[in-house]
Protein backbone atom coordinates (compact mmCIF):
# COMPACT_ATOMS: atom_id res chain seq x y z
CA UNK A 1 0.00 0.00 0.00
CA UNK A 2 1.10 3.57 -0.57
CA UNK A 3 1.53 4.62 3.06
CA UNK A 4 2.15 8.33 3.41
CA UNK A 5 -1.04 10.44 3.70
CA UNK A 6 0.51 13.19 1.59
CA UNK A 7 1.39 10.60 -1.03
CA UNK A 8 -2.16 9.24 -0.97
CA UNK A 9 -3.48 12.75 -1.53
CA UNK A 10 -1.06 13.42 -4.41
CA UNK A 11 -1.89 10.11 -6.08
CA UNK A 12 -5.60 10.82 -5.67
CA UNK A 13 -5.22 14.28 -7.16
CA UNK A 14 -3.30 12.81 -10.07
CA UNK A 15 -6.00 10.21 -10.72
CA UNK A 16 -8.69 12.90 -10.65
CA UNK A 17 -6.78 15.19 -13.03
CA UNK A 18 -6.16 12.41 -15.55
CA UNK A 19 -9.75 11.16 -15.31
CA UNK A 20 -11.16 14.63 -15.84
CA UNK A 21 -8.83 15.30 -18.79
CA UNK A 22 -10.37 12.27 -20.47
CA UNK A 23 -13.83 13.63 -19.69
CA UNK A 24 -14.69 10.53 -17.67
CA UNK A 25 -16.97 10.23 -14.69
CA UNK A 26 -16.03 8.07 -11.72
CA UNK A 27 -18.48 5.54 -13.11
CA UNK A 28 -16.58 5.42 -16.43
CA UNK A 29 -13.21 4.93 -14.73
CA UNK A 30 -14.76 2.32 -12.45
CA UNK A 31 -16.00 0.28 -15.38
CA UNK A 32 -12.60 0.49 -17.07
CA UNK A 33 -10.41 -0.40 -14.08
CA UNK A 34 -12.66 -2.73 -12.07
CA UNK A 35 -12.61 -0.73 -8.83
CA UNK A 36 -15.81 0.50 -7.24
CA UNK A 37 -16.97 4.09 -7.64
CA UNK A 38 -16.83 4.47 -3.86
CA UNK A 39 -13.22 3.26 -3.71
CA UNK A 40 -12.16 5.56 -6.53
CA UNK A 41 -13.88 8.51 -4.87
CA UNK A 42 -12.03 7.84 -1.61
CA UNK A 43 -8.73 7.53 -3.49
CA UNK A 44 -9.29 10.83 -5.33
CA UNK A 45 -10.02 12.57 -2.03
CA UNK A 46 -6.90 11.09 -0.40
CA UNK A 47 -8.97 9.13 2.11
CA UNK A 48 -7.88 5.68 0.97
CA UNK A 49 -4.59 4.07 0.02
CA UNK A 50 -4.12 2.00 -3.11
CA UNK A 51 -2.45 -1.36 -3.43
CA UNK A 52 0.03 -1.63 -6.28
CA UNK A 53 -2.32 -3.95 -8.24
CA UNK A 54 -5.16 -1.42 -7.89
CA UNK A 55 -2.89 1.44 -8.94
CA UNK A 56 -1.79 -0.65 -11.91
CA UNK A 57 -5.44 -1.20 -12.93
CA UNK A 58 -6.13 2.53 -12.74
CA UNK A 59 -2.99 3.30 -14.77
CA UNK A 60 -3.98 0.83 -17.46
CA UNK A 61 -7.44 2.38 -17.69
CA UNK A 62 -6.01 5.92 -17.84
CA UNK A 63 -3.29 4.82 -20.29
CA UNK A 64 -0.39 6.13 -18.21
CA UNK A 65 2.61 4.19 -16.92
CA UNK A 66 2.54 3.34 -13.23
CA UNK A 67 5.76 5.33 -12.78
CA UNK A 68 3.63 8.44 -13.35
CA UNK A 69 2.52 8.02 -9.72
CA UNK A 70 5.82 6.90 -8.23
CA UNK A 71 8.90 8.83 -7.14
CA UNK A 72 11.36 9.94 -9.77
CA UNK A 73 15.13 9.96 -9.27
CA UNK A 74 14.99 13.29 -7.41
CA UNK A 75 12.53 11.89 -4.87
CA UNK A 76 9.70 14.00 -6.29
CA UNK A 77 6.30 12.59 -7.00
CA UNK A 78 5.42 12.56 -10.66
CA UNK A 79 1.76 13.23 -9.85
CA UNK A 80 1.24 16.42 -7.91
CA UNK A 81 4.95 17.00 -7.33
CA UNK A 82 6.95 20.10 -8.14
CA UNK A 83 6.60 19.27 -11.83
CA UNK A 84 2.92 20.20 -11.74
CA UNK A 85 1.44 16.72 -11.80
CA UNK A 86 1.20 16.40 -15.57
CA UNK A 87 2.29 13.31 -17.46
CA UNK A 88 5.05 15.38 -19.06
CA UNK A 89 6.56 16.10 -15.63
CA UNK A 90 7.54 12.46 -15.20
CA UNK A 91 10.36 12.01 -17.68
CA UNK A 92 11.62 8.50 -17.08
Amino acid sequence: MLKDMADDHKVGQGVRVLRQRKGWTLEELSSRCGLSISSLSQVERGLSSLSIPSLHSICEALEVPIRHFLSNDDGERCAGGKGGGTPQSCTH
